[in-house]
């Protein structure tokens, strides 16, 4: 089922991000469906230049826009699990992180969905949309996660994204994501946001160092310009961390918190990690098609 509407006015804000996966849709005991996403490409060992992180209210249009009304239905406070728009996903990459992965606990209460890993192997969890976005949008969700200190037996990684529905060839994948990321043993944690268009990694571009993160992410995609930002809890204003080139092509879009970064071979998690989520918002869409909803 297709959904397109009528034009709007909306502020929006724009992303940067990370690598390259494939979806592998595979049945899980006691939940409907986990999307195994196999990540080819997403080192942390260099970082780029940080290129500013400037506060700045941006404004632009978004044309054809379905109604707010007609929005509403896929914005979610996550007072409920919406079974209806969203699937449990699981984000793994070698034999290693498979064999002792273990799904984090995904849970819903006092209006927030909260995710806690689990000890003694690779957790991970996160939720996958199962409609897609066609054409020009503009995406937000709040995020809360508190770094655990000193430890050096996992790593802390919490990441918002988009990535193209439908890809036949590691050279056609194309994602990119927002987020926040301690690496085992390292003091603090720093904002970062990192993008791969047909299977061309870009370099990663960071933001400020963090001991915490209270605040929301936006994602935004005006024709083939994808853009990210990032806005701490209290601020009025967003604070950009990218611009640049990205397909038109459908996407999906989903939220993960896991206990490893990708290139990890091994792992002890020794205690768990936890994060909440909350106001997930759809500002401005073209289009949604939906699947099976």
């Amino acid at each position: 089922m297709t959904r397109g509407g009528n034009s709007s006015l909306l502020s929006k804000f724009v992303i940067k991000a990370l690598s390259v996966f494939d979806t592998i849709s595979k049945e899980a005991t006691g939940m409907k469906k986990i999307y195994a996403l196999i990540i080819f490409t997403c080192p942390f060992i260099a970082f780029s230049s940080f290129p500013g992180c400037a506060t700045q209210p941006v404004f632009s249009n978004i044309e054809n826009s379905l109604s707010q009304d007609k929005l509403a239905y896929y914005n979610d406070s996550f007072d409920t699990f919406r079974e209806d728009i969203w699937e449990k996903a699981a984000f793994t990459k070698g034999r290693e992180q498979i064999a002792s992965y273990r799904h984090a606990d995904v849970t819903i209460a006092e209006g927030q969905l909260s995710i806690k890993t689990k000890t003694g192997g690779f957790s991970q969890g996160g939720l996958g949309s199962k409609y897609v976005l066609r054409g020009e949008f503009d995406v937000q969700l709040d995020c809360h996660i508190d770094f655990s200190k000193g430890k050096r037996d996992f790593d802390q990684y919490l990441f918002f994204f988009v990535a193209l529905a439908e890809t036949k060839t590691k050279e056609d994948r194309s994602v990119a994501h927002i987020g926040v990321v301690k690496k085992a043993g390292h003091g603090k944690g720093l904002i970062y946001s990192r993008h791969t268009v047909r299977g061309e990694r870009f370099p990663f571009s960071r933001g400020p160092r963090i001991g915490r993160f209270h605040g929301s992410f936006r994602i935004v995609r005006t024709g083939e310009r994808m853009g990210m930002f990032f806005r701490k809890e209290r601020e009025a204003l967003w604070r950009e961390m990218g611009n640049f080139a990205f397909p038109a092509d459908d996407v999906r879009l989903g939220f993960s918190l896991q206990n490893y970064i990708f290139e990890r071979e091994s792992i002890i998690a020794s205690s768990s990690l936890m994060a909440t989520f909350d106001n997930f918002r759809i500002n401005a869409a073209q289009e949604i098609i939906e699947e099976d909803i």
